[in-house]
Formats: C-alpha cells, structure tokens, sequence
C-alpha cells in the first residue's frame, strides 16, 4: 500500500514497513510453535505472495507474523497462522470486545441516553418504537448535524425483527439493538462473552456455526459485526448463516479494510491489523468474491472510517514509546475527523460494510 492521503494542502505519509520479497511464498519447516501453514481460506489456492509483515503483539512481540496474498483471488490472510487449539491464548477474559463497550445504550446523562435511543429508534427501531412526527424531525436534525453511527451502529428493521449476532462479544450491540425492539440472540465462542449477554437478559448460546439451538430459516438478518476476520473458516460460515436466514433475509457484515489509509500509515500499531487475530484481511473485492461464492446476492459494500480506531492506533504507537509524522496533528479530533473523511474519499476508509440478501 504505497499510497499517499491528501487533507486540504497537506499530503499524510504513509508508514514504511521494512522491505518485503514480492516473491511467492513457500511453506518452511521452521514454523513457530503452535502456528501452521494453510490453503488460501477463500478458493483453496497454494500460491501466495508476502503483503506485510507485523508483530505479534498480543502474546509475542519478538515474532514476525506474515500477511499473504493469494495469487489465485486475491485474499489475504495470516500465513502461517495459529492452529486453532492455539487461539484461545489470543483472546483471555479480560480481552476487550468482551467487556462493555463505549456503545453501551446507556452511556451518558439522562438527556444524552434518551437523545441517542430516539435516532437509534428512528433510524432502526421496530415499528411500535419509532418516534411520531415531532420526534422524526428532531431525529433528521440531529443526524444532520452529526454522522449517525455515532449514535451508535445498527441495522434497519427488517421482517418480524430476529436477529442473530455472530462474535456477539459482551453484547454492546445486542442491548442496543434489543433497547429499539429488536428480538435478538448472540452467539460467541467465549463462555465469558456469553454470560454477560445473558446476565443481561438477552439470549446467547456459546459454540460456533452450526449450532444445535439454532434452527434453520429462524432469522430476518445475521450480523457478523468485526468478527468473519477472526474466523478460520470462512466459507463455512457464510455457508451457515445463509442457511439461518429466512427467505429475503439479510447478512450484515463489518470487517476492516486491508487497503485503509490507517493500516499504510500506522503499520502494525493499527487497531483494525490486530495481528494475528484477524487471520484474515479483506478489501472490497475479495469480500464481494466470498459473499458470491457463499451464494448471496444483493451485495453491497460501502466504507467507513471510525475516528475511535485512528485514536486507538494513535494510542498504541505512544504505548511502545514510539512517534509518527504530524503527531500532534493527529491528537486533534478536528484533523482525525478531516483524515476520516478523506480516507473514505479516496477509497481507504477504515472498515469496510457489507449488505447482502439470500
């Protein structure tokens, strides 16, 4: 990725990460131990060239891990990855997505609360908990002012509302969703995940895709909200979440964008590389490839840029006592703002969106 970000008259570099060999990949003997070599997770292509190279973070920082394109459709995905008896030790108890999140629909003062569940009604809500005319109004002016998903991030009323959340986490989005009429069920590998959803109330069951508790044709839409790229199974997955969804149903899908401007510019400090727990990284195309062949149609993908992650990774390259270009500028929420705009501009957003019907 060696492109450049242009905000007004000021060009932001992007970060330069050390020389790669653009040669295909071969698998070595001298793996690390409890890592593996795989087929392209997408069309099961053995040719693969090496994209960029970060550092384990999360368990250790002296290992290298390997992003890789498949030279067949394009994917890219860790290469050699962790086995899967291995991936537990990258997601312990404490690990974030589990916990309550900033998003929680309860966050702030009285007027802040009741302020966001209005949009949030408006924008997704049931039909018996959407506001009347006067409430609509002030809903339309409020997101005029201010971009939606900063109210929070959700999907439209869709069918008679039953919606199943894949990598619920702690249920951040399930309460949300729920609180605006939604009949919602969450399902996350994580026994802690899951006993926050239900000390909450909500429905979840732990496991993976298939599901015993989980009936066929039982769901007007799926999201998988930041988790496919943890997934070492893709096609499987979609597989099953196409046979959960009733005929006309829905599947909505976030996932970080491979080709953002904050990958380019913050390197492996950038909060949507995370690696190697998103063993696999997209950009449009090869989501658009992998919805097709899961046999969805209707697919559209638009991007977004969070200003939260651009703080995150910001934060993460002060953590390791390290500096970039215009830091101070980057400290700025009017310039993060500006930058987000920008990368969605010019085709390098952040996350990448995904809608598709069955």
């Amino acid at each position: 990725m060696h492109f450049q970000l242009a905000i007004g008259n000021l060009i932001l570099p992007t970060e330069s990460p050390q020389s790669l060999p653009m040669a295909d990949t071969q698998p070595s003997p001298n793996l690390p131990d409890g890592f593996e070599w795989i087929a392209c997770p997408c069309c099961g292509g053995t040719a693969h060239t090496l994209a960029r190279q970060g550092r384990d973070w999360a368990l250790d920082s002296n290992r290298l891990i390997n992003v890789v394109r498949c030279n067949a459709c394009g994917l890219h995905f860790v290469n050699p990855r962790p086995k899967i008896e291995r991936l537990p030790a990258y997601y312990p108890e404490e690990y974030s997505p589990y916990q309550r999140q900033h998003g929680e629909i309860e966050r702030g003062n009285k007027i802040s609360t009741t302020t966001r569940l209005l949009v949030l009604r408006w924008a997704y809500g049931a039909p018996e908990k959407r506001p009347g005319a006067l409430g609509a109004v002030l809903a339309r002016m409020l997101t005029a002012c201010k971009d939606i998903d900063s109210f929070g991030f959700g999907v439209p009323y869709r069918g008679g509302g039953k919606l199943l959340d894949f990598g619920c986490g702690g249920g951040t989005f399930l309460r949300r969703m729920a609180a605006v009429g939604w009949d919602v069920t969450g399902i996350d590998l994580s026994p802690v995940a899951v006993q926050a959803v239900r000390q909450g109330g909500l429905a979840a069951v732990q496991g993976t895709l298939p599901h015993p508790e989980l009936k066929p044709r039982s769901f007007d839409v799926v999201t998988l909200n930041r988790a496919l790229e943890h997934v070492p199974n893709p096609r499987q997955i979609l597989h099953e979440v196409g046979q959960l969804l009733v005929p006309g149903g829905q599947v909505v899908i976030k996932v970080p964008n491979f080709d953002s401007w904050e990958i380019a510019y913050f390197g492996d400090a950038a909060h949507s590389l995370d690696l190697p727990r998103h063993l696999l990284q997209f950009i449009p195309a090869t989501l658009q490839t992998m919805l097709q062949n899961a046999g969805f149609k209707d697919i559209q993908i638009t991007q977004t840029c969070p200003t939260g992650s651009l703080r995150k990774s910001l934060a993460k390259v002060h953590q390791r006592g390290s500096a970039m270009p215009l830091d101070q500028k980057l400290q700025s929420k009017m310039f993060l703002r500006r930058a987000a705009r920008a990368a969605v501009r010019t085709g390098h957003g952040t996350e990448l969106l995904a809608t598709a019907t069955v």
